[in-house]
This record gives C-alpha cells, structure tokens and sequence, in this order.
C-alpha cells in the first residue's frame, strides 16, 4: 500500500524541525511549562 504524499510531507518536515537545536528547546519548554 503506497504511503500518502501528505503524510511523507508531514514526516519530512518533521524531520526538518528535528534536526534544529531550537526544536528540542521548543519540546523541552512546553512540557516544564
């Protein structure tokens, strides 16, 4: 079954954002908030 191209945007941009530093501060600050 041939993976959506939505969802292989949405994962590739989420791998995007988790190779910036900013994005683990991001995740880090929202869950000790």
């Amino acid at each position: 079954m041939p993976e959506k191209p939505v969802t292989s945007q949405i994962l590739h941009e989420v791998n995007r954002l988790l190779e910036q530093p900013i994005a683990y501060i991001v995740i880090f600050w929202l869950l000790i908030k």
